[in-house]
């Protein structure tokens, strides 16, 4: 279908006509409830009018044999939710969007394409184009699936599977974070709610926090590492930079049965690289 009818495209398309009007007719209500306000004739809130247009893409692209949501979608979308909207919270739902594609994908169906979206990212934050220091909860809960994800594809880390399954959010069953990546048992695109900006935070993070893994791995030679401590260096945000370094400290003792011998020479390793870090700190402040 996407190949024949462009379907993607299309919903691209319809993106940018309703921000073409929002940006518009939203002008001085960046403070106000996302869930009250709305354009004219329409009966929809600006927050469910773009959560459904991102869920429909999210469950378009799980159904797929041959699409995943890669960098042209995601350059697209974010230059009309992050660079161009007039209502700033638009940009933490974006996040949660990206955050919920990559947790919903199974096994052997990915939503997103992940080097694409670490390659996107990656860019966004070096070009100081994603505020990093200012960076919203959901935005690392969103980086740090990410992060997971590509590092269990690549056989660096291995999930946990806990004792016991609970019931998720609505429109989701069971849901067994020890299953691969496949943390679904059913979805629905139109009531999921799951992108919905600042309902389930709370659930993400603890769900997040709680999560189990060993890495495989050295953590030096981990995909992406370095992203980690870009947000440890950067992330100001009292809440994140707490998150941040609590999970880069895990990433770095978590150590499956493999590598459990190295465990004194990676933290040896880590302090260096700190103390390193903190020279280079010291010198820069002293010179100016």
């Amino acid at each position: 279908m996407q190949s024949t009818h462009n379907l993607m495209g299309v919903m691209l398309d319809n993106l940018k006509v309703y921000y073409g009007q929002a940006n518009t007719q939203l002008k001085g209500k960046a403070g106000e409830d996302r869930k009250k306000i709305s354009i004219k004739n329409v009966a929809h809130s600006h927050n469910d009018q773009i959560e459904i247009r991102l869920n429909f893409m999210k469950y378009y692209a799980q159904q797929s044999e041959n699409f995943a949501i890669s960098r042209p979608e995601l350059e697209v979308i974010y230059d009309l939710m992050v660079a161009q909207s007039v209502i700033p919270t638009d940009e933490e739902q974006f996040l949660s969007w990206c955050n919920s594609s990559c947790e919903s994908a199974s096994s052997n169906q990915a939503i997103m394409n992940l080097s694409e979206v670490g390659d996107f990212f990656t860019t966004k934050i070096s070009q100081n184009q994603l505020n990093v220091k200012d960076l919203a909860p959901v935005g690392f809960e969103f980086l740090q699936q990410y992060f997971l994800s590509v590092n269990e594809k690549a056989d660096k880390i291995e999930k946990v599977k806990p004792k016991q399954s609970y019931t998720g959010y609505a429109g989701y069953g069971a849901r067994n974070y020890g299953m691969g990546n496949d943390y679904r048992s059913s979805y629905s695109w139109a009531s999921s709610g799951v992108t919905s900006y600042g309902n389930n935070n709370q659930q993400d993070e603890k769900k997040s926090s709680d999560s189990k893994f060993n890495v495989k791995v050295l953590p030096r030679e981990l995909n992406e590492i370095e992203l980690l401590w870009t947000l440890v260096l950067n992330c100001e945000h009292p809440e994140v930079a707490k998150s941040v370094v609590g999970f880069f400290i895990k990433v770095h003792l978590s150590l499956s049965k493999e590598i459990q011998s190295e465990k004194t020479s990676i933290i040896k390793e880590l302090i260096e690289r700190c103390m390193s870090i903190l020279k280079q700190d010291k010198q820069s402040f002293q010179m100016q």
